[in-house]
């Protein structure tokens, strides 16, 4: 996840903190160089709308939320997970900048790395 978000401008990336046996916890935010740009104002939007229960997103990129790998033992989210944030940063052509444009993804490779 730390190369995918050096090779793209669609992701950031931060650790969040770390598991009881040390492992980081990781969220991306994917979406377009252009919501990266604007991603506090995009975040003051959101928590206003949220607090004001005006979920009308016509101006604004929706925020996502999307979570792998929960139970430690079922690898597939994880799998999963790298091929989606893949395909997020590097995908090309007109639906995936639409979808970048008019989307903010927080992205949480594993919600339990241990």
């Amino acid at each position: 996840m730390y190369a995918l978000a050096a090779a793209s401008d669609r992701v950031t990336i931060e650790n969040r903190g770390h598991t009881f046996e040390g492992r980081p916890v990781l969220l991306l935010t994917i979406t377009s160089p252009k919501n990266h740009q604007n991603i506090d104002a995009i975040q003051k939007t959101h928590m206003e709308a949220t607090e004001s229960n005006n979920a009308n997103a016509a101006s604004r990129p929706i925020v996502v939320y999307q979570g792998f790998s929960i139970h430690g033992n079922e690898p597939s989210g994880a799998n999963a997970g790298l091929l989606a944030a893949y395909h997020l940063a590097a995908a090309e052509g007109d639906e995936m900048n639409e979808l970048l444009n008019n989307t903010v993804v927080l992205f949480d490779p594993s919600f339990n790395p241990d």
